[in-house]
């Protein structure tokens, strides 16, 4: 059972979840229990001044405790081509309009110096974030986020994890943790956009965001979009998600990459090797810190 934080005077971080939808979902029960899963580890968190939004067509298959927030959507199915490579950028596209939704949400109804992540619905992260957050927005200047340089990758049921030590943030969408302003190019366009109009997916004024926020902040490209508006975010100084790959095989941890270039054997055994040194136990130390029950 997850327990709510008890302290709203003050929402410091939100963390905005895009869901699938259930008629696209393989197992919507299985969906549902991988959200479960990533919630439980949100709400690990060492300090309570947070709150999480839940973006989806459908309301997921458990009850939501207080302190999330689900947001319903009318949005139609990302199509289905032959051609695989289609598929995969109309579900990234139903995914960026589903986190454009939620920072809409909160741009009208939050603060603009509150910090918001978007976390995908079978991720896990640190439970040091939110406290980390809150000690940084101290300072003056007041830091506009962070992008997740090293994290883990990791097989639900695996007893191993493995570490990657540079690029997880041009791997994995949950690596960027920033001021709601940072998305102030952005959602200053339509600020007044009406989220509760069943037409909204077929307005122009939405669909224009929704495809600035796909092309130009999403976490492949936030960092070169805020550079080149004179914007920067730093290094987290910790590996601060768990990217979660549902394969089956421990071999996977190293030979798997997202990678099609073809390898000479040569680079492959050093490949496998060097990835030797970053696979670790996945023991009780981690699983608290990401708030990963004992299997």
């Amino acid at each position: 059972m997850l327990t709510a934080p008890t302290d709203r005077t003050f929402t410091m971080l939100t963390f905005i979840i895009p869901l699938l939808s259930k008629r696209v979902s393989k197992s919507w029960r299985d969906t549902s229990d991988l959200l479960d899963r990533t919630l439980h580890s949100i709400y690990a968190q060492t300090s309570d001044r947070y709150q999480v939004f839940i973006v989806g067509n459908e309301s997921p298959d458990l009850q939501l405790p207080d302190g999330v927030t689900f947001l319903p959507v009318n949005f139609p199915l990302p199509e289905k081509f032959d051609d695989p490579r289609k598929t995969t950028r109309a579900r990234e596209r139903d995914r960026s309009a589903k986190v454009t939704y939620g920072l809409l949400h909160l741009h009208q109804t939050g603060d603009r110096d509150a910090y918001v992540m978007t976390v995908d619905a079978d991720d896990l992260i640190s439970c040091r974030l939110v406290e980390f957050t809150e000690r940084r927005a101290r300072e003056t200047p007041t830091p506009l986020g962070w992008f997740f340089h090293c994290g883990y990758r990791y097989h639900p049921g695996s007893k191993w994890i493995r570490s990657m030590r540079k690029g997880f943030d041009r791997l994995c969408g949950t690596s960027i943790l920033t001021r709601l302003d940072a998305y102030y190019d952005l959602l200053k366009r339509y600020p007044a956009l009406d989220l509760l109009d069943d037409e909204l997916w077929d307005k122009p004024e939405f669909s224009e965001i929704v495809d600035c926020y796909n092309d130009r902040y999403r976490h492949r490209t936030i960092i070169d979009t805020l550079a080149g508006l004179g914007k920067h975010l730093e290094p987290l100084p910790f590996p601060g998600s768990i990217y979660v790959q549902h394969g089956n095989s421990l071999s996977e941890l190293f030979l798997r990459d997202d990678t099609k270039k073809k390898v000479s054997l040569k680079s492959r055994i050093l490949r496998v090797k060097t990835r030797y040194f970053d696979v670790r136990y996945f023991g009780k130390t981690l699983r608290r810190e990401f708030g990963v029950a004992d299997e």
